[in-house]
C-alpha cells in the first residue's frame, strides 16, 4: 500500500489539474503548492513545477512563471514543456533573445510541436525587426553627430543636438550612446571647440548629463572619453553631471 503522503500528493495534483481545466487557475495553483510540499521524487516535483508555471502564465504573472520553470529545468534540463513555458514568460517580459534560445531548445526536444514552431518563427521575426531598428537608430545617431560636426546652419545643428538629448532621456537610447565610445568622443570633441554655438554646447552638456546621471556603470564606461577637466570646464553651463 502506498504511503499516505504519496496518496495525498497524487490527490492534490489531480484535483489541481481538474481546477486548471475549469479555468480556476489560482485555486489550482494553491493545490499544486500543497502537493509540492509533500513531494520527494524529483520527477514528481518537476511535474508540479511545470503545472505551476502553466498557472502563472494564465494568471499573467510572468516573473513567477519564469522562476518556477527555471526550477523545473534544474531538475529536468531539457524538458520541452518547462522550456516552452519559460520561453513564453520571457517573451512577455520582453527578453526576446532568451525566449528564442528556450524555444530553439524546446523545438530540438519536441520537433513536432506546432506551438513551439510558431513561437520560433514569431521570435525570430521580433529579433530581426529589433536588429533592423537598432541599425536604423545607430545610423541616426551617426547622422546627428556628423550634422553637428559639419553642418553650418545653426538651426539644423541645434535640431540635431536636441534630437540627441531626446534619445539620451530614454534608457535604451542612453545605453546605445554610451556603448559606442566614438559617440562620446565626438560630443566631447565638440565641447572642446571654443567656437561652438552656445545653445548647441548647452544641449550637448545636458545630453551627457542625461547619459551619466544616476548610473555608475555608464559613468565608468565614459571615463575613457570624459575627463575630470572636461567636467570642471562644463560645470555651471547646466546642471552638474552626476558622478
Amino acid at each position: 500500500m502506498a504511503p499516505t503522503s504519496a496518496i495525498d500528493f497524487a490527490s492534490l495534483k489531480e484535483s489541481g489539474n481538474a481546477l486548471f481545466k475549469q479555468g480556476k487557475f489560482q485555486d489550482a495553483l494553491d493545490l499544486y503548492s500543497q502537493a509540492l510540499a509533500l513531494v520527494a521524487v524529483d520527477q514528481d516535483k518537476s511535474a508540479v513545477l511545470k503545472n505551476q508555471a502553466a498557472c502563472y502564465l494564465k494568471l499573467e504573472n510572468y516573473e513567477k512563471c519564469n522562476a518556477v520553470s527555471s526550477q523545473a529545468l534544474e531538475l529536468s534540463p531539457n524538458d520541452p514543456k518547462a522550456l516552452f513555458r519559460r520561453c513564453q514568460a520571457l517573451e512577455k517580459l520582453g527578453r526576446v533573445d532568451e525566449a528564442f534560445k528556450d524555444a530553439r531548445k524546446a523545438a530540438h526536444a519536441e520537433p513536432g510541436d506546432a506551438s513551439i514552431k510558431e513561437a520560433l518563427v514569431r521570435l525570430k521575426k521580433k529579433i530581426d525587426e529589433a536588429s533592423k531598428k537598432q541599425a536604423s537608430t545607430d545610423q541616426k545617431v551617426t547622422d546627428m553627430l556628423n550634422f553637428l560636426h559639419t553642418e553650418t546652419d545653426k538651426e539644423k545643428r541645434r535640431l540635431a543636438a536636441n534630437n540627441l538629448i531626446v534619445l539620451a532621456r530614454e534608457k535604451a537610447g542612453a545605453e546605445l550612446l554610451v556603448a559606442k565610445p566614438q559617440v562620446l568622443e565626438k560630443m566631447v570633441k565638440l565641447l572642446r571647440d571654443p567656437k561652438l554655438d552656445a545653445e548647441v554646447r548647452l544641449t550637448i552638456v545636458r545630453t551627457l548629463g542625461e547619459i551619466l546621471k544616476g548610473d555608475p556603470a555608464r559613468v565608468r564606461k565614459s571615463q575613457c572619453c570624459v575627463t575630470t577637466h572636461d567636467k570642471s570646464d562644463w560645470i555651471g553651463r547646466t546642471n552638474p553631471v552626476a558622478t
